[in-house]
């Protein structure tokens, strides 16, 4: 094992069992959404596809620990958001200003029968994603804090 292995190694388990889990037999950091949405992993990368309550769509990149890459770890970032009702809304993907992360604006995402479509290039190699609405904590979260609440029994509305 050489040295940046190693230090890796330490690392990951100076950090605890929680924040280091096995793929394949390689250590790896853990799946937890780090800004709130829907985290996957590719190769040597994990990515968190976010749907802000307020709309768009951003992704974020990191390495194999979870330590955060630079948006440019991937490119030609594309995405866009099909709805129930089958019309598809193309997202215009962008690196944010600092340099962090994708971003693109679009209209909110609401229904968990929305689908979030994101294709991105990784060393040469095209990557597909495609999550339905129901992946994404925040979604969930919002549908059911603005379901109503039973009415106590025997009350009604106006009394």
């Amino acid at each position: 094992m050489n040295r940046l292995a190693l230090a890796t190694l330490a690392l990951a388990l100076a950090a605890g069992p929680a924040a280091a889990q096995t793929h394949g037999g390689a250590m790896h950091g853990d799946h937890n959404p780090h800004h709130g949405g829907a985290v996957n992993m590719y190769g040597m990368i994990h990515y968190e596809i976010v749907v802000p309550p307020s709309g768009g769509v951003q992704v974020h990149i990191t390495d194999e620990m979870r330590n955060d890459l630079p948006a440019t770890a991937v490119s030609n970032l594309k995405a866009e958001i099909v709805r129930p009702n089958g019309a598809i809304e193309p997202v215009r993907m962008t690196i944010n200003p600092t340099g962090e992360f994708w971003q693109g604006r679009s209209k909110p995402v609401t229904d968990p029968k929305s689908i979030v479509r994101v294709a991105f290039m990784l060393q040469r190699e095209q990557v597909l994603v495609e999550m339905d609405g129901e992946t994404f904590p925040d979604l969930l979260k919002a549908k059911a804090a603005a379901k109503p609440k039973a009415m106590p029994a025997g009350m009604h509305n106006g009394h």
